[in-house]
């Protein structure tokens, strides 16, 4: 903040470097992104895979 108690003004530099970020944001998205389904999924197999696991040790 400047002495009157407000804020600067965004300059050039900041906006590109928002543009930059919300960029980057989107790789990532594009990049790592996993459907709620997709991970639903996942967690089904690894938890019959498990029980079988188990139950060939005998503990159900």
């Amino acid at each position: 903040m400047n002495p009157r108690g407000r804020r600067p003004a965004a300059g050039p530099l900041t906006a590109r470097r928002r543009r930059e970020l919300a960029e980057t944001y989107r790789r990532w998205e594009d990049k790592y992104a996993v459907s709620l389904r997709d991970i639903r999924v996942g967690r089904a197999e690894a938890t019959r895979s498990l029980e079988v696991f188990l139950r060939n040790l005998g503990y159900r």
